[in-house]
């Protein structure tokens, strides 16, 4: 369900995707596109599913993603950032709820039509990890994925803008890694 309203609480639009026919569905996040539409993302049966739609809350596309597949697949887009040149950065976890040691951070870039530019999964090392948030360092061309590991761990990556792991990074007891901000270009939160 997306909801538009303005801040004085009168309603413009509310929204339910079909989420093809499996019966369930979610959106963790929203983003407004550089042609001033949105971009969303969440999960639809076991996918990635990301949607575009206008300011009037009508549908303009809708993809699904995903690099788990078999019994019992999870695939789930928790984030999506905006970085430049009309590109989206997706960040969540793809595993198998099978077995939930096998759970990756997954990032995904797309362009502003919905295509897939790279999809990889970082971490997983019997490990249940997963992504909640990713930024782009504009001035180094890098990125950073933040995300958790065995409820417990903040699992750190950098990639370059193909997505290929520079490094990960693990910071041990009790943490959750949430969120991250980029401050300047080496300033990490």
């Amino acid at each position: 369900l997306i909801l538009s309203t303005k801040s004085y609480s009168q309603g413009i639009f509310q929204r339910a995707f079909n989420l093809r026919s499996y019966g369930y569905g979610y959106g963790n996040d929203i983003v407004e596109s550089a042609d001033h539409n949105f971009i969303c993302t969440g999960e639809s049966f076991a996918q990635v599913f990301i949607a575009k739609i206008d300011s009037i809350g009508d549908t303009l596309w809708v993809r699904y993603f995903g690099t788990i597949s078999g019994m019992d697949p999870r695939n789930v887009g928790n984030s999506i950032t905006y970085i430049n040149d009309n590109r989206y950065l997706i960040t969540g976890y793809s595993g198998n709820d099978w077995n939930i040691q096998e759970y990756s951070l997954y990032g995904l870039m797309i362009d502003s039509a919905g295509n897939e530019i790279w999809e990889h999964v970082y971490g997983g090392f019997n490990n249940t990890t997963s992504g909640n948030n990713a930024v782009y360092d504009s001035i180094n061309q890098r990125i950073y994925f933040i995300g958790s590991f065995n409820g417990g761990f903040t699992f750190l990556v950098k990639t370059d803008t193909s997505g290929n792991l520079i490094w990960n990074y693990s910071y041990v007891n009790n943490s959750y890694g949430n969120r991250i901000l980029m401050r300047t270009d080496t300033d990490i939160f």
